[in-house]
């Protein structure tokens, strides 16, 4: 599937909302949310690596700049990698079936399904328009929406254990804990039995594994930061490589 990527005037920064849902959550458990991760939940990689990857392969140089820009933090890093791709190019985000049946499941049972990701929200919000999602969470370029914020982000939002959230992380255990139950995806067994002492009746997931799982683990865009501690020496022509 091809995923578009827009620019800053289609997204409200912040936590964003495709729609705008009464606040709270009714008693009714139909009612309650189901809250969806992205990266390595809904879709099989993560997201900034599939950026940083596709930047590194059309243009090294704007990799750098907004490794650069993101020396602020990584939720800048996440917006400044996320709009250097211009384009309205497509990333390859595979969907895992397993999770869109949880979804669908949902959506049979009458309940509201929301995206909660540290992805940046310039891709968060397209992703969420094509599972017809009910609104969305993301990072917004100042705040990185991850373990403690994300939790706190969806309690301010649904309520405390108001929702049910499905993840693959151990950052996720914060959301997990405050969740109303708990779905994990592609789980290690240490991170499974940490689920299910949170929540017994936890649902275990097989996840996806695509060979961009395994260049993810080289850190592509970590790479690409460290590359400007040699940045001032060649521009001051103090490298010597030898003969």
């Amino acid at each position: 599937m091809a995923l578009p990527l827009y620019s800053d005037e289609h997204v409200r920064v912040g936590f964003s909302c495709v729609t705008s849902p009464s606040e709270g959550v009714a008693a009714n458990p139909e009612d309650v949310p189901l809250v969806v991760d992205v990266d390595g939940t809904l879709v099989a990689t993560d997201v900034l690596a599939e950026v940083s990857l596709r930047l590194l392969a059309l243009s090294p140089w704007r990799l750098l700049t907004s490794a650069v820009r993101g020396l602020r933090g990584r939720a800048a890093f996440k917006r400044a990698a996320t709009k250097a791709l211009r384009e309205p190019t497509a990333l390859s985000l595979v969907l895992n079936p397993a999770v869109v049946e949880e979804i669908d499941a949902a959506r049979r049972s009458g309940r509201p399904v929301w995206l909660a990701s540290g992805a940046d929200a310039l891709v968060v919000e397209p992703l969420a328009k094509q599972i017809d999602a009910d609104g969305f969470l993301a990072s917004d370029g100042e705040r990185n929406l991850v373990g403690n914020a994300k939790a706190e982000a969806l309690v301010e939002r649904f309520g405390e254990g108001r929702f049910d959230y499905v993840g693959n992380d151990r950052k996720d255990l914060p959301v997990w804990r405050r969740a109303r139950q708990a779905m994990a995806v592609g789980a290690s067994a240490r991170l499974a039995r940490r689920v299910l002492s949170l929540h017994p009746n936890a649902k275990l997931i097989e996840g996806l594994r695509t060979p961009v799982d395994y260049i993810k683990a080289l850190r592509p865009h970590q790479c690409a930061k460290n590359a400007l501690v040699f940045v001032a020496p060649v521009a001051a022509h103090a490298v010597d490589i030898g003969t």
